[in-house]
Parts: C-alpha cells; sequence; structure tokens
C-alpha cells in the first residue's frame, strides 16, 4: 500500500521525516495509554499506526519488514534460550535459589545482558 502511494508522489522524500513519525506515533500511543476517556480500542488503533510507521521506515531503507521481525524473533529466541541456560547453570553452581519467575528486573537483566554478549562472540 505504502509503494503503491509513494508511486504516486504520497510520500516523503528523505528517511529523516520518517523517524520523526515513529516519534509522534510513540507519543501518541502514551497519550491513549493515559487518557482515560481513550478506549482499548484506541489504543490498539495507536499501535497498529506506530506499526505502519515502522514499516514505511523499512520501505525507505530497503528493508523487508517481514524476513526483519522474523530474524529479530529468531534473535530474541535464541538469546532467551540461552538466558534459561544460564539461570540453569547459575542455580546447579548455587549461585541463585530463585526462579526466573522470582527474579527481579535487574537480575533478569544481567542474565540477558550476558547471552547477548555470549551470542556476539560465537
Amino acid at each position: 500500500m505504502q509503494k503503491a502511494c509513494a508511486e504516486l508522489g504520497f510520500d516523503w522524500k528523505s528517511v529523516d521525516p520518517v523517524f520523526d513519525k515513529i516519534r509522534e506515533e510513540l507519543d501518541e500511543i502514551i497519550e491513549a495509554m493515559h487518557n482515560t476517556e481513550k478506549s482499548f480500542s484506541d489504543v490498539e488503533d495507536e499501535v497498529g499506526d506506530l506499526f505502519f510507521a515502522c514499516v514505511n521506515l523499512a520501505r525507505h531503507l530497503s528493508v523487508d519488514p517481514v524476513l526483519s521481525l522474523h530474524r529479530a524473533n529468531q534473535k530474541f529466541a535464541r538469546r532467551f534460550d540461552l538466558v534459561k541456560k544460564l539461570h540453569a547453570t547459575s542455580l546447579a553452581k548455587g549461585e541463585t535459589s530463585k526462579t526466573l519467575e522470582q527474579m527481579t528486573p535487574i537480575e533478569l537483566d544481567q542474565f540477558w545482558e550476558l547471552a547477548k554478549k555470549t551470542l556476539k562472540t560465537r
């Protein structure tokens, strides 16, 4: 849809305004979340607008948005699998007695950062 509109001249000439649009859409999501007069459907609409703007960014960068999302999901899955393995090793060594569910976001983030670092070196 965006490509067809761009072919008719309804498009930004550079990528910079797309970033501005993404920021605008993020602000609109935040506003909708905090506005008691807005419904859940309004928030969903704003999230849809953000996705649409992100797809527009991908188009401007000549990136396949579906492939990019698929690769991001795969990367996340690899990292999270490693988080679980690192946690299991930490449990076995007695370095922690907490389950993943019992850990604070800060503790979980430490495993996440270690997983990212470990996978980068492979």
